[in-house]
C-alpha cells in the first residue's frame, strides 16, 4: 500500500490532479477497456479517499497513477503543481504502517 497526502495549493488540489491524469487519455488517443479498469480503481479509491487526508492505493495501483503522471502532457511547470507530482510519485507507506514500524 501507498499513502499520498493531499498536498495542494488552491490552484492545483491533489484531487483533482489525480482525477485529471486518471480520466484524460494522452493526446491524439483512446482509452482501451484494460486502461479504463486500471484507471478505474485509481479513480474510485480517489472517491473513497476524497474526504481524508490524502489517498491509500494498492503498490499496482500507485505504479499505474506514477506511470501515468510522468507521460502526462501539463500545461504548466507551476511549483505548486510541482510539489503535488512530487507527492504522488513518492508516496510513502501509510500511516499507520508507520507507526508500526
Amino acid at each position: 500500500m501507498k499513502f499520498i497526502p493531499y498536498t495542494s495549493s488552491d490552484r492545483f488540489p491533489a484531487v483533482e490532479v489525480i482525477r485529471g491524469v486518471a480520466t484524460v487519455p494522452p493526446k491524439g488517443t483512446g482509452v482501451r477497456y484494460d486502461e479504463i479498469i486500471k484507471r478505474g480503481r485509481i479513480l474510485d479509491a480517489l472517491e473513497r479517499d476524497a474526504k481524508k487526508d490524502g489517498l491509500m492505493l494498492e503498490d499496482a495501483d500507485h505504479a499505474h497513477l506514477v506511470t501515468l503522471v510522468k507521460a502526462f502532457d501539463f500545461s504548466t511547470a507551476d511549483s505548486d503543481l510541482r510539489h503535488v507530482l512530487i507527492a504522488i510519485v513518492d508516496a510513502v507507506d501509510p500511516p499507520a504502517a508507520r507507526a508500526v514500524a
